[in-house]
Order: structure tokens, then sequence, then C-alpha cells
């Protein structure tokens, strides 16, 4: 993999919206795709009100809420690559 691919492939990684809808956060990157995981995956969001969600912030690479100080790594979201709790593997939670 060329350099140059590894940066436009970050750069298309940039979240441009997000939404919850049906137990699930979907995050809008710049490239169009759209990329989601259960809500369940991330207690501290679950749980927070609509209002907490709905205050995030978009950066270069991450969402972050102030109100609930923590975020989500968008690189993580896109290779699934971040811990999913232990009694549900990755694969079988989608």
């Amino acid at each position: 993999m060329t350099t140059s691919h590894i940066r436009m492939t970050h750069q298309n990684n940039h979240p441009i919206d997000l939404s919850f809808r049906d137990d699930m956060i979907w995050v809008t990157l710049r490239d169009k795709r759209v990329v989601g995981a259960p809500l369940r995956w991330f207690p501290w969001l679950a749980s927070a009100t609509s209002e907490q969600q709905a205050h995030f912030e978009l950066h270069a690479f991450s969402i972050y809420w102030p109100d609930l100080d923590d975020g989500l790594d968008i690189e993580a979201l896109v290779t699934g690559s971040w811990t999913t709790p232990m009694d549900e593997p990755a694969e079988e939670a989608l």
C-alpha cells in the first residue's frame, strides 16, 4: 500500500454527519460512505440523554461529546478494531 493511498483513505474517513436510528449510531464519512455500530457497544453513549447525544463535535478523525467527556475514533469504527463487550464478538453483534 502506498503512502498516497493511506493518506487518501484517512482523508475519506473524516466524519461529516451522524445520526442515531434503530439502536444504532450511523456516521457519514466525507466520501459518502455510512458506517454504523450497535449503540449498546458504547454504554456511555447509549445511556446518554437525547440532548447529550445531539451535542457532539466532529473532528478530523473522531467524534467527541463534550457533555460526556468521551468520543469515538473513526478509524476504529471503520475497521471494527475497537473492543466489544466480552460476551459479544464483533462478528456476531452485527
